[in-house]
């Protein structure tokens, strides 16, 4: 049994937690006598610091007009979701939530109690321990989500709507270019401005002949990630050179040895063995993981058009930090 203070304790806590009811009611949209629960959402000044706060210190900058926008726009889609989680009592029959409510009762009356799981689940609902909790809110959020979603009727494609809709996603799916090349290191830090002109002695020794092919095998200096390079594609020979080279080294011809080309750490001769073209696959060849993507996007795009319905019912108010308010209904 709850012992006598505590009982006080948590009377009197509801009695000045329901002072400011009305307020509370409006924000998550539980019912309050003669008034529709959904009407209202209120974006509170401090929330919304508080948002702008962890973006700088997750980020190291402060939040840009565009950044404020849209983090106040999840805040605004959270209420909204998380009120309509409430409205149709999803928060009823829910294990995740019976769980939590049920502990937090049983650390209010104390783990000695001899009250049963039923009976400390009842007393958290009458006392509205859920209300402020941000588990709770996340849970029913996210299972509101889900709901939303699933709803959705989205049916498989045909392979003509499939087929343009991989074309139109060309970057997800388009396999790069690749080449086989070979290089040769002149490094700035050993050579220093001589590196450029050391690529340029080797480079006329290879076009007038007097380079020995077996030579170019120790021909310059260590490079930390070796002399051959086959199957690369664009973006794993910029992670390596550095976007400049591997833009240049892609453009040359196969076959012949070319540079000097510029990187981070110095300058290379280059001569690329083999070079395939970008390519798209074979509808075949996607066919899965594409009409996955297609039904997920078809998901998303319902799922959006369902929290603007919904947003619709509501005058939404924020407060801005330091004064200020304005709708984003």
């Amino acid at each position: 049994m709850v012992n006598r203070h505590i009982l006080h304790f948590l009377i009197g806590g509801f009695a000045l937690f329901s002072v400011d009811r009305l307020v509370l009611d409006r924000l998550t949209g539980a019912t309050v006598a003669g008034e529709d629960p959904r009407t209202e959402i209120v974006v509170a000044a401090p929330r919304v610091a508080a948002a702008y706060a962890r973006f700088r210190e997750q980020n190291g900058i402060s939040p840009t007009d565009t950044d404020e926008r849209m983090l106040v726009e999840r805040m605004v889609e959270e209420d909204v979701l998380y009120s309509e989680a409430l409205a149709r009592r999803l928060h009823e029959g829910d294990r995740s939530v019976r769980y939590r409510l049920t502990e937090k009762m049983r650390f209010v009356v104390g783990h000695e109690t001899e009250l049963s799981d039923a009976e400390l689940y009842r007393q958290a609902l009458e006392l509205d321990l859920g209300r402020d909790d941000a588990v709770l809110r996340r849970m029913l959020v996210h299972k509101l989500k889900l709901i939303l979603k699933l709803a959705a009727a989205v049916e498989k494609p045909d392979d003509a709507e499939l087929g343009l809709w991989v074309e139109g996603n060309r970057a997800r799916y388009e396999q790069p270019a690749r080449i086989d090349f070979t290089q040769v290191f002149f490094s700035r830090q050993s050579r220093g401005d001589g590196a450029e002109a050391a690529a340029l002695e080797l480079l006329a020794s290879i076009a007038n002949g007097t380079a020995e092919p077996a030579s170019l095998e120790t021909a310059g200096d260590r490079f930390p990630w070796g002399r051959r390079f086959s199957n690369d594609a664009a973006r794993g020979v910029a992670q390596r050179f550095g976007p400049d080279f591997a833009e240049g080294v892609f453009e040359l011809p196969v076959g012949e040895w070319v540079g000097p080309l510029a990187s981070a750490y110095g300058f290379h001769l280059a001569r690329v063995g083999e070079r395939s073209e970008a390519r798209m696959p074979s509808l075949d060849a996607v066919r899965t993981s594409a009409t996955v993507a297609w039904m997920n996007e078809q998901r998303e795009d319902a799922y959006r058009q369902s929290v603007e319905a919904l947003r619709a019912r509501y005058e939404v108010r924020v407060e801005r930090p330091g004064g200020g308010e304005e709708g984003a209904s």
